[in-house]
């Protein structure tokens, strides 16, 4: 497998150090990595077991590996086997050296490009229903935040509770219980400081265990349907607009 490059993280996973090979992996200019957080670039469906995985890491002084997705600049995914292992620093804390190599992406595997298309022609197919029938027959504000949060991280947009109205037309009491029941399932993240007021401004997105879950729905209706080539993405889209 192709060596994908190194780099090195502190104990809160902020990036330290790279070498020009992972600024190649990713696409990016060393600056623009130095001072991140590993955690950014991995895909959110990976970034639990990532962040237990670092914590065993320098908790334990040992060495580990772990298989993710990494996820660059322009959106795209490249599947990667890290080893990480304790890395002592002259006069400082200890710190974590990773070094990625290429890594063979699993059969199953669906590409984002093509989840985000199955998630977009959800949200429009449930725009067009509500044209031909009544809505009020057919709600299900869950389900539609929850496809409304991963097509907006994947398009790289902040979705708000304020958001949800505009989008799937619920008002903004109803999409405040909707999201903290799903933050309760622990679908769901949004930053609590306990007031109504500010859940409906926050950044609401779904967990790493909401995202994965999801995944796998729309890589089986992907696979379940033949999606990608049974379905016309270009009307699809227009739809969505």
């Amino acid at each position: 497998m192709a060596k994908l490059g190194r780099l090195v993280v502190d104990g809160s996973g902020t990036i330290l150090e790279v070498d020009a090979a992972f600024c190649a992996t990713m696409r990016m200019a060393r600056g623009r990595l130095i001072g991140r957080n590993a955690l950014d670039l991995t895909a959110p469906a990976d970034r639990d077991r990532c962040v237990s995985v670092l914590a065993r890491v320098m908790g334990e002084r040992i060495p580990l590996a772990t298989v993710k997705r990494m996820l660059r600049a322009d959106g795209t995914h490249v599947w990667v086997s890290n080893s990480l292992r304790p890395m002592e620093q002259p006069g400082g804390p200890i710190a974590c050296e990773i070094l990625s190599d290429e890594a063979v992406p699993p059969s199953d595997w669906v590409e984002p490009s093509i989840l985000l298309r199955v998630a977009r022609f959800i949200l429009a197919s449930r725009r067009a229903r509500e044209k031909a029938f009544s809505a009020h027959f057919f709600g299900d504000p869950a389900w539609d935040i929850m496809v409304l949060a991963y097509v907006s991280e994947a398009e790289g947009r902040t979705l708000s509770t304020a958001d949800l109205h505009a989008s799937i037309g619920i008002s903004l009491g109803n999409a405040s219980r909707w999201i903290r029941a799903l933050n309760a399932e622990e679908l769901i993240e949004y930053e609590d400081d306990g007031a109504s007021k500010a859940l409906v401004t926050a950044p609401i997105r779904l967990s790493s265990s909401g995202h994965r879950r999801l995944e796998r729905f729309l890589s089986s209706l992907h696979d379940a349907a033949g999606m990608e080539e049974r379905l016309d993405w270009a009307q699809a889209d227009r739809l969505d607009r």
